[in-house]
């Protein structure tokens, strides 16, 4: 967006000196020269600020897409934990075949980094009011969105990342198993356990900054359908009626970052 800005911002330029020396050469051949360039620095300026238009509105589309898919991601894994953690409470099956389910359920987020929206949303994304002295005094629901959407990036990247980790530590488990090293088996297994009660602990919060930075991004752009019905069809989907999300949002504070 920002080569549409810096024509704006020309073009506004060439207008206002154009216009100004249009007043003082009203007549003869530079009037002429001068009403022509005037003329044609509007013209790009209203073509210019279209095309911005138009290439924001792509922009915020895929913030949303990108935003609903993140909800989507994180319930289906905090469902599958949940349905995990009920196996190990009831003692179904082998511990270490459990853990091997809680390691493959990561997977939702394996092909992340290689097609994600918000990089190309926070690369591309150059608002007029978007620099950092006029940001102190006006702050945009534009603005407030690209800031919700750098910290959810931050944490897509984080479970991308772990995604890889638990992977290697299923094959190392299978391998270990395969030796019938004890030892080994249950070292493999507390690394697993350790993440995934962190990330049992902490997903109904990461939910509950989704559903504030989807608020505010419903400010700026209508979607489909309402948020709220939108959020619990995709919670229904997955099963999920648990009380933790509804306590997260409750208890959710604005300025949350997660880390």
């Amino acid at each position: 967006m920002t080569p549409y800005k810096k024509t704006i911002l020309i073009c506004l330029l060439i207008t206002l000196s154009s216009g100004i020396a249009l007043y003082y050469l009203s007549n003869g051949v530079w009037g002429g020269i001068v009403s022509g360039i005037f003329t044609g620095a509007i013209m790009s300026v209203i073509t210019t600020s279209v095309l911005y238009n138009v290439k924001k509105d792509e922009i915020f589309t895929n913030i949303g897409k990108e935003l609903l898919s993140t909800y989507w991601r994180l319930s289906y894994l905090y469902a599958q934990l949940i349905k995990c953690a009920n196996k190990l409470k009831g003692n179904e099956g082998a511990p270490n075949v459990i853990y091997k389910e809680i390691a493959g359920t990561y997977k939702v987020y394996e092909k992340y980094m290689e097609n994600n929206n918000f990089d190309f949303a926070l690369n591309n994304y150059d608002g007029l009011l978007f620099s950092s002295l006029i940001n102190k005094f006006f702050i945009s629901k534009e603005v407030k969105v690209l800031v919700n959407i750098r910290d959810m990036h931050q944490i897509n990247k984080q479970y991308t990342l772990l995604c890889g980790d638990l992977s290697i530590m299923r094959l190392e488990l299978d391998l270990a198993e395969k030796s019938g090293n004890i030892e080994q088996i249950n070292n493999i297994i507390m690394r697993i356990d350790t993440q995934y009660n962190y990330s049992l602990n902490t997903i109904p919060q990461q939910l509950a900054f989704i559903n504030y930075a989807m608020k505010n991004f419903e400010k700026i752009k209508k979607l489909n359908a309402p948020w709220n019905e939108m959020k619990q069809d995709i919670l229904n989907r997955n099963g999920l009626f648990d009380n933790k999300i509804n306590e997260a949002e409750y208890n959710f504070q604005p300025e949350y970052k997660r880390k």
